[in-house]
């Protein structure tokens, strides 16, 4: 009786993890190119050494074109889907800019780290002090204006902003050298110190207030979600989520932090990257960093001819001819699966334990 009802469980659990695999992908070098991040329409902005020099470009549609007007040292860290690119340039690239239409403009004491959807540019502004020093407040540049946030210390960091508008990175208070993390949102400012902890790092968020970071006392990786955090196996972690709540990131070797794999979250399952791709395209997913609402990621990889940076696309049922692959897969789930549906054979096992001791008394 036991047996069947393990193997029944079992079923059911691997039914669901299968039930929920997503469809291979293809894979598109982008050539020169490294990426930073992605709209949703596979636009890829990043930088190039192709001209001899470090220079912000764009890949889009299997071409990659410099971003012109950005001298000195220059990088693009945001797109937006209508195509308006942020980042910084300068000898230290120290200075940021908006790209959009053909036209860069220079924004001064500031540093861009990514554009949503409404053309606004999340960063960080520095002020000077009237004592030689300054203080740093998380920005957002909009329309030729600069709004500025802080949590009332002299240090704020930005790390980026959601497509849909949420910014997120971290700060101290006043009188506190405590870093605590933060989001603001429709001009509100919410401080997530008492939720993640005084030493937690926000490093993405989508528009349903689903949030990726890192414990820096710990260093441990975090999910969280409607109110609670999950807390990741050592060396994993995620960079990029989705508003449907899939998120990518990697598997670090802990000795050298060296990528080891990428990483695709959906519906609680982790699934290696190389299962989802061809083999016989001879690319190792070494990690992943931005996934779009398409579903499309951004991810580096290494074959026989070296490393750089991907474009993986979904591949369904009815894709074009001669993709190699299509429709949805029972891909390899990762070790920390298989320890979750074990966690909850046990809790399943004890409830049945205590059932039958209150049967007998």
């Amino acid at each position: 009786m036991k047996l069947r009802i393990l193997a029944s469980i079992l079923s059911v659990l691997t039914f669901s993890a299968q039930a929920a695999a997503p469809g291979h992908y293809s894979v598109t070098s982008l050539g020169s190119l490294v990426g930073l991040d992605m709209n949703n329409h596979g636009q890829v902005a990043g930088y190039t050494f192709a001209s001899g020099s470090q220079q912000a470009a764009i890949y889009n549609g299997g071409t990659v074109s410099a971003i012109s007007g950005t001298t000195g040292i220059s990088f693009a860290n945001g797109i937006n889907d209508a195509g308006q690119i942020s980042g910084n340039f300068g000898d230290y690239a120290e200075r940021g800019f908006l790209y959009s239409s053909g036209s860069l403009t220079a924004i001064a004491g500031f540093e861009a780290y990514g554009i949503d959807n409404q053309g606004s540019v999340a960063g960080i502004a520095s002020h000077p002090t009237q004592f030689g020093g300054y203080t740093t407040t998380s920005s957002l540049y909009a329309n030729g204006q600069m709004t500025d946030v802080s949590l009332g210390g002299q240090f704020m960091r930005t790390i980026g902003i959601s497509k849909g508008g949420t910014m997120y990175g971290f700060g101290n208070p006043p009188d506190s050298g405590a870093m605590n993390p933060y989001t603001y949102r429709n001009g509100v400012l919410t401080n997530y110190a008492n939720v993640l902890g005084e030493s937690a790092i926000i490093a993405a968020a989508n528009d349903h207030n689903q949030l990726l970071g890192t414990d820096v006392a710990s260093l441990s990786h975090f999910i969280y979600s409607n109110g609670v955090v999950e807390y990741l196996p050592s060396g994993i972690g995620y960079d990029s989520i989705n508003n449907a709540g899939w998120a990518v990131g990697g598997l670090q070797d802990l000795t050298d932090y060296s990528f080891l794999k990428g990483l695709l979250l959906v519906d609680g399952v982790s699934y290696d990257l190389n299962s989802l791709i061809d083999p016989a395209s001879g690319w190792n997913i070494t990690s992943a960093s931005v996934i779009n609402e398409n579903n499309q990621i951004l991810a580096q990889g290494c074959n026989a001819n070296g490393c750089g940076s991907l474009l993986l696309s979904p591949l369904t049922v009815g894709s074009p001819a001669g993709s190699p692959l299509g429709g949805p897969v029972a891909a390899v789930p990762e070790p920390e699966t298989y320890g979750m549906m074990l966690l909850g054979l046990a809790a399943i096992g004890a409830a049945a334990r205590r059932r039958r001791k209150q049967a007998a008394k």
